[in-house]
């Protein structure tokens, strides 16, 4: 199984669906804490109404995003190693919401989505691995790069 990843930041959202479509992605997890952006399109009500309206699902997993408190840490600190242990650890008491995904994904194509352009800045490459760990069948992780 293959399961995608991809940050919006640069973006318009017509460029956005265009990736999500050159993988057939149909199912849409956003994994931000807070959705709400100022890029018009991607909080949370309006992507999931443009979602649903080219035939894709979406979503929210509140649960995976991550903590004010870690981003803060991160924006100030600068630490990657340090927030990754952390967010990790946080990751390893939601195992239920990881679940939740991994049931998704026997039907059809997911991809998980946050800001962040690079993925190895992002905590859902995070949660990709940690998708992958407990998926009882295995999955490749395709990190959408988008320039």
């Amino acid at each position: 199984m293959d399961l995608y990843t991809i940050g919006y930041e640069g973006l318009s959202f017509d460029s956005f669906l265009r990736h999500l479509r050159r993988h057939h992605v149909m199912i849409v997890v956003d994994i931000r804490e807070t959705p709400i952006s100022r890029k018009k399109g991607f909080s949370k009500r309006v992507l999931q109404e443009e979602l649903v309206s080219k035939k894709m699902s979406y979503l929210h997993v509140k649960a995976l995003g991550t903590p004010k408190y870690l981003r803060e840490e991160l924006k100030e600190s600068k630490n990657y190693f340090r927030f990754f242990r952390q967010y990790n650890h946080l990751l390893s008491e939601k195992t239920k919401y990881v679940d939740q995904i991994v049931k998704r994904m026997g039907d059809e194509i997911v991809a998980l989505v946050c800001f962040e352009k690079d993925p190895r800045k992002c905590h859902r490459s995070a949660v990709a691995q940690n998708i992958k760990k407990r998926s009882p069948l295995p999955i490749e992780i395709h990190h959408i790069q988008t320039a």
